[in-house]
């Protein structure tokens, strides 16, 4: 058990917590029980449906589960796990204060094996026991929660096999919960219950269990970039395509470029961006997975003659500020001939004025 613990804990910590996207969970919950009686045992089923895994889909088949138990100790007490398929081998343990259940595929021979007979394709299942303590509550809440698993693609349709090589995460961060009602029946017993969860964390690993043993040591093999960004340059980048090409001025030595891993533990190098002449102006970037695996993205640059931004501003600016003026001095000359007009017009009038009352 203590092998299982180690191998579950290791791989955990290797999955990505919000690498979502590469695996998705169709539903996941709690086939709820709604009642519980003092000094019983009270039996709660938790089921993940995982897309595409199942042997139609003949995509992904499972290799480990894993998740988060809530539940009050108050109340409840873990005494069993099982699996009505015997698929997995279940342990329920402490850690970081977390109750965390995980269940690692032992590949027994049941019906839900995958069409290479190594995996699991189904729905997965186990059935968790908890004892009812004494307690003046009248429910008790069990909450599931951080769901996570380990699944692997078919790499052969037509003579089908899965890639062992490269594990896919799968994550889901909700939570779903049940509340179970709590009473005493008339002349309960009590009895000390059989508390199955450990506090304890091995700290070494001999010998690896089984066929799992190869993935102890996986290591992601996400060597893309997801943001290369040239200042001043458009370059309308995408993670999938490899070369580049862009005009710069002859007279620039090096470029200010911004890059972005997609995976936060694979390494991005910079090639020749330093001086672009020695270079023969091609920059490569080089993103380096975990696993060692390189990917190499190419910018080729064109040193050509380009007139200085300076220059045009210049020209557009006093081409601006002579079409200002010209605009005042129109709208100055209207205003003038309005006023003139409205000055010759009061003449005439005033000389009509006195003209009549002269005579």
């Amino acid at each position: 058990m203590k092998k299982i613990i180690l191998i579950i804990t290791l791989l955990l910590i290797m999955i990505p917590i919000k690498l979502c996207a590469v695996g998705q969970i169709n539903d996941y919950g709690i086939k709820v029980n709604n009642e519980a009686s003092v000094g019983s045992t009270h039996s709660e089923s938790f089921y993940i449906d995982f897309k595409n895994v199942d042997k139609n889909s003949r995509s992904l088949g499972l290799w480990l589960v894993s998740f988060e138990l809530g539940y009050d100790e108050s109340v409840f007490a873990i005494e069993s796990v099982s699996d009505d398929s015997n698929d997995w081998t279940t342990v329920i343990y402490k850690e970081d204060n977390k109750t965390m259940v995980s269940s690692l595929f032992t590949n027994t021979g049941g019906p839900n094996l995958c069409i290479d007979n190594t995996l699991f394709c189904g729905i997965y299942k186990v059935t968790i026991n908890f004892y009812v303590k004494e307690t003046d509550k009248s429910s008790g809440e069990i909450i599931m929660r951080n769901v996570m698993a380990g699944a692997f693609n078919i790499k052969d349709e037509e003579n089908p096999e899965y890639d062992t090589d490269e594990m896919v995460p799968i994550y889901n961060e909700g939570s779903k919960s049940a509340i179970v009602n709590i009473k005493k029946a008339n002349g309960y017993t009590l009895r000390e219950p059989l508390n199955i969860v450990t506090n304890e964390k091995p700290a070494t690993q001999s010998e690896p269990v089984s066929i799992n043993s190869k993935y102890l040591n996986y290591k992601r093999d996400d060597d893309y970039l997801e943001k290369l960004v040239i200042k001043d340059y458009d370059l309308n980048f995408k993670m999938n395509i490899l070369n580049y090409q862009i005009d710069i001025d002859e007279n620039t030595n090096s470029l200010e470029i911004i890059t972005k891993a997609s995976d936060k533990k694979a390494t991005v190098e910079v090639k020749g961006n330093d001086n672009l002449k020695e270079s023969n102006y091609i920059i490569t970037v080089n993103v380096k997975a975990e696993n060692g695996s390189i990917r190499t993205y190419t910018i080729k640059l064109k040193p050509t003659k380009i007139e200085k931004e300076k220059d045009t501003n210049i020209i557009l600016a006093l081409i601006n500020k002579f079409n200002y003026k010209i605009a005042l001095i129109i709208g100055g000359s209207i205003i003038g001939v309005i006023l003139l007009i409205i000055i010759i017009y009061n003449i005439v009038e005033n000389r009509k004025i006195k003209k009549t009352l002269e005579i």
